[in-house]
């Protein structure tokens, strides 16, 4: 398991983050990023965080989260939402095929390089049709902790994903909405679509 410079494992890293650092997870987990779930029936979000993107999915959709912080956990619990602690890097606890659409927003850069490939394909396995992420492509620190652990430009990862999912890959602009603190500003989601055979 990946350890920090400091010791601590990501569970103690970011359970600390989330209860010390109320908006850490929140502010921008896929805010503007709704308009391609439309159609489907259930999600899984990967990376939940603190945040109410899947709270505000679950009116017209069967919705699932799952973190690697206890605490964030803990939250999406208290808001009644399906929640469970896993490591993406070290497998989900779900079925194959058992969602609709797996998201996964602002989490892929937090996981150690040599088992990026191994989180894809675990998105791609819980996913019976699509998945949807954002991935931060910029160094991300806290005190003397670099979070984000693999770093790549947005063409990197389309063709990362697209290598290990064999689905067809597509950037979509998206737009922080209104009641968002980056209101108005654009960033990229990227869309996988993916055959029954994954």
């Amino acid at each position: 398991m990946y350890k920090f410079t400091d010791g601590r494992t990501p569970r103690e890293v970011y359970d600390e983050l989330h209860a010390t650092m109320p908006a850490y997870g929140h502010t921008d987990h896929g805010a503007g990023t709704e308009h391609l779930l439309a159609g489907y029936n259930s999600v899984l979000d990967v990376g939940c965080g603190t945040g109410d993107y899947a709270l505000n999915l679950k009116d017209r959709m069967d919705v699932a989260v799952c973190d690697i912080s206890v605490v964030a956990v803990a939250v999406q619990m208290s808001r009644g939402l399906d929640a469970k602690v896993a490591d993406l890097s070290m497998g989900l606890p779900y079925s194959e095929n058992m969602y609709e659409i797996v998201t996964c927003c602002d989490t892929l850069e937090h996981i150690e390089p040599e088992r990026v490939d191994f989180a894809i394909r675990e998105l791609a396995r819980v996913a019976s049709r699509r998945i949807v992420l954002t991935i931060g492509t910029f160094a991300c620190h806290k005190d003397t902790l670099q979070l984000h652990l693999t770093v790549h430009p947005i063409e990197w990862w389309i063709d990362e994903l697209a290598m290990v999912t064999g689905g067809e890959v597509a950037v979509h602009e998206c737009v922080y909405p209104v009641q968002h603190s980056k209101q108005g500003k654009a960033y990229k989601a990227i869309v996988v679509d993916l055959t029954i055979s994954t």
